[in-house]
């Protein structure tokens, strides 16, 4: 119910109504949403997403040209649905993830405390974001939204620019 809230105030450009209101665990404690790229090693590390950073553009074997990126939760527990969303901040089209029917296993970071977890890299499948020869460059909105079984709820934004790998 929650997921479908999210696709619907963030298609309707409210997503911004669920930012500290639903952030708080069924116990009052804090939980977090962060965006960020996989590192060039390994593709396993995490590395934040800064306002204006480069957000990587890819194409693969099968066709299509996909935004990559990694999402970090934090006191989310070791399983959490995962929503991606990428805006074009020029003309407002929105592209985003296939919703999970299951909440995807995590990459929980013991280094991190064990309540810091990663979900990564997850690949945004950017046709109808723009036509192909503009998305080089082009000026977006990343927003993840994740909730775990329990029902907490939180999400996280960070503009940046897409840029071909």
């Amino acid at each position: 119910m929650r997921r479908r809230l999210a696709i619907g105030l963030l298609l309707s450009g409210h997503l911004h109504l669920l930012a500290g209101c639903l952030s708080y665990d069924g116990r009052g404690l804090p939980v977090s949403v962060e965006l960020g790229i996989p590192d060039e090693e390994t593709g396993l590390g995490f590395v934040p997403l800064m306002e204006g950073d480069e957000i990587p553009l890819e194409t693969f074997g099968q066709g299509g040209t996909h935004a990559t990126v990694a999402v970090r939760c934090k006191g989310f527990g070791d399983r959490a649905f995962v929503q991606v969303f990428v805006e074009n901040l020029e003309t407002g089209a929105v592209v985003m993830t296939i919703p999970y029917s299951s909440p995807p296993l995590l990459l929980c970071r013991e280094e991190l405390g064990g309540e810091t977890c990663d979900l990564l890299p997850v690949h945004v499948l950017t046709g109808g974001l723009a036509a192909p020869e503009e998305k080089d460059g082009l000026a977006v909105r990343v927003t993840a939204v994740v909730e775990n079984e329990e029902g907490w709820v939180s999400q996280g934004s960070v503009e940046g620019v897409l840029r071909m790998q």
